[in-house]
């Protein structure tokens, strides 16, 4: 809903607002007020009470003056109204010289309407209202013998005794102010809500972030930023005093026009290091500044150690490295040798060993070494579970599928796999039916929960250790 305020200056105009508004195809959207008021009668508005003012001359012209936060629409006098207010005042008033008094831009076609009327006028730029009462007799003396201006304007000229025309609104201006106030509305909300877009994501980042205009003084910036200078104001202070540890990555920014990452800073008089960045900002083809990034390195190693911790306790991080496997013989070099050129691959792999060999400490070491690296290492010794429990442990199921289900149902361990490698240690113990399911899921790169009518995408490099022979079971 837009609510508007609009200020008639003479009772009769009212009606045509009325019968503008019934007939604006936005009506269901605009709460309008309207008053009839002179600019002596206007009232102390909050900045909460409207959206936009509509007024005229010098109504609006003490609206926009006094009420800043509220923007005011000039109800504007069209050359038609000023042919109107001439045509009338010739037919009633019979004058040999009028005077035209109000704003002269809205006036200039004034003296043109008079040589079309065949007679003689005079237009009076009178800016403030408080000056009418002058205006009026200047042009008394200068022998007008009649006055046509807005309602303020004609008071003056009643209480000279000089005969004056109102100059009287028509409905197209009136129409023109709602639109223009409608645009202006929404363009104003539009605006603000960028503003408290860009606001926000400014204030809710965890870094600290600064925005420098090309000038070197510091426009923008958030508390995170504050908090690090040790609460110093910063706003509108050049950043070669407030902080000049940044100003040599500033100065190098603003001279190459190219960004800056990863400079390593120790902010002067604390124990905190900072990764500053630094990224130019282009405003019509001219580089206008530039918006520094600082990023806390205690914080960042803090939030990974919590991380690494996190996977840790979940038992979805690889420990052990190929340096971690201690050996002395040639095989057994060869063996890692092999394994150090599977890992660069992504194809699944099996370890074939008798039990103590170390086949999880290859597993391990093989994902660690792979592109997969980073991501999660999910392990499931398979002989240790019953079929039915391994299943619902792979691939998950949903709430309700069977008697004890939890809440929610669980997701699988290819699901917690997803982006990383799945061992699967003593997988020669698996039956057929988990082997099938197991088969599809390597082929079709997906899995559906047990119970579930749905298939779920995952990305998971299977590694795979048995004890036993695998040519003597195939035999």
């Amino acid at each position: 809903m837009i609510h508007l305020l609009f200020i008639v200056p003479y009772p009769e105009l009212e009606e045509k607002v009325h019968h503008v508004l019934s007939r604006h195809p936005e009506r269901a959207q605009l709460d309008v007020k309207i008053q009839a008021m002179t600019v002596e009668d206007i009232p102390d508005l909050s900045s909460d009470d409207y959206d936009a003012i509509i007024a005229r001359g010098y109504t609006a012209q003490k609206t926009s003056d006094g009420y800043r936060q509220i923007p005011t629409i000039q109800l504007s006098i069209s050359g038609y109204d000023l042919v109107r207010a001439v045509s009338e005042c010739c037919e009633t008033l019979h004058p040999k010289k009028i005077a035209v008094c109000g704003f002269g831009q809205q006036m200039y076609e004034a003296k043109t309407i008079f040589r079309f009327f065949q007679v003689e006028g005079e237009v009076y730029d009178t800016i403030h209202h408080e000056d009418l009462k002058k205006t009026v007799e200047e042009a008394i003396n200068a022998g007008c013998d009649a006055l046509i201006g807005g309602y303020s304007a004609n008071i003056q000229a009643k209480k000279a005794g000089l005969p004056s025309v109102v100059i009287r609104t028509g409905e197209d201006a009136i129409l023109r102010a709602l639109d223009e106030a409608v645009r202006t509305v929404r363009q104003i909300r539009q605006e603000r809500l960028i503003s408290q877009m860009y606001k926000t994501i400014i204030y809710s980042s965890k870094d600290g972030l600064l925005f420098v205009n090309r000038d070197g003084v510091i426009l923008v910036r958030n508390r995170v930023v504050r908090k690090m200078a040790g609460d110093i104001s910063l706003m509108n202070r050049p950043l070669k005093k407030a902080l000049p540890y940044l100003w040599p990555l500033f100065c190098s920014v603003m001279d190459s026009g190219k960004e800056e990452n990863g400079r390593i800073l120790t902010i002067p008089g604390t124990r905190t290091t900072v990764s500053a960045s630094c990224t130019p900002v282009i405003a019509n083809k001219e580089l206008s500044g530039a918006v520094i990034n600082l990023s806390d390195i205690t914080q960042i190693q803090e939030l990974e150690g919590q991380i690494r911790r996190k996977l840790s306790e979940r038992g979805l991080k690889a420990r052990y490295t190929f340096p971690d496997i201690i050996h002395q013989s040639s095989a057994m070099e060869k063996t890692i040798q092999t394994a150090m050129r599977y890992a660069a691959s992504d194809s699944n792999v099996i370890i074939v060993g008798e039990t103590g060999t170390g086949k999880e400490l290859f597993a391990q070491s093989i994902h660690n070494a792979s592109s997969r690296g980073n991501g999660p290492f999910v392990a499931i010794n398979c002989a240790a579970l019953p079929e039915n429990l391994l299943d619902s442990e792979l691939f998950g199921y949903v709430e309700g599928a069977f008697t004890g289900t939890s809440k929610g149902g669980k997701m699988g361990l290819f699901e917690q796999a997803h982006g990383g490698t799945l061992f699967l240690d003593e997988v020669g113990e698996i039956s057929p039916a988990i082997q099938s399911k197991l088969l599809r899921a390597l082929q079709e790169r997906q899995v559906r929960r047990i119970g579930d009518n749905k298939v779920i995408d995952v990305n998971v490099r299977i590694i795979s250790a048995t004890n036993q022979s695998i040519s003597r079971m195939a035999d």
